[in-house]
């Protein structure tokens, strides 16, 4: 067997031993889709007025469907043969229409070209959305609150949230970003009604 054959036969090995690669070598395991879940429905009391959500700005290593590792300091990774459902800001867009949906009574959706301006816009930076060694999942999303109708911002605020992975299988990394998006979410949306009305009051 030539030294050819020997590294590539070596290569596939290591491989399908480790759970992260940059890239697929000679096929492997089929490719998993997830998807995070946005928060229950509850009776929801409160303010009525309409809200736009537009997907969080991300840096090219996250805008991505793959599922993200940090290695090391400076170094990021992604899990083989696991993706998400969507590109990561997109996805989170959702999670967060849908959180909004399910526990205020506020007209909530993303904006879209034609459609009558909202009385507030919330945009937002992915800042953190991988898994890390020893940590589990990082979620850090910096979150700014604006009057659609008129260009200030009214409030800017950094929700962060770290959820532990029971181990390092995929199906638990993915826990631990829903636990972490789930805490990021909860606390986004008591912030918004606050920072609103606020607003509103001072308008």
């Amino acid at each position: 067997m030539t030294d050819l054959a020997l590294t590539r036969r070596r290569l596939l090995h290591i491989a399908a031993l480790s759970p992260l690669a940059g890239c697929s070598i000679g096929g492997g395991d089929p490719l998993r889709t997830f998807s995070l879940r946005p928060q229950s429905p509850i009776e929801a009391s409160g303010p009525s007025w309409s809200l736009g959500i537009d997907p969080p700005q991300a840096l090219k290593g996250l805008d991505s469907e793959r599922i993200a590792f940090k290695s090391g300091t400076f170094e990021l990774q992604y899990y083989a043969n696991a993706d998400w459902v969507d590109l990561a800001p997109e996805m989170v867009q959702m999670v967060l229409i849908r959180s909004f949906q399910n526990r205020t009574r506020l007209a909530v959706s993303g904006r879209s070209a034609g459609s009558a301006p909202p009385d507030f816009l919330l945009t937002s930076l992915l800042q953190d959305f991988q898994a890390e060694g020893g940590k589990g999942a990082q979620v850090t999303l910096v979150a700014t609150l604006s009057p659609a109708n008129r260009r200030r911002i009214v409030r800017t605020r950094t929700f962060e949230a770290e959820a532990r992975s029971a181990d390092d299988s995929i199906g638990a990394v993915v826990a631990a970003f829903d636990e972490a998006m789930g805490r990021v979410t909860t606390d986004l949306i008591g912030w918004t009604l606050a920072a609103a009305e606020e607003e509103k009051r001072e308008a």
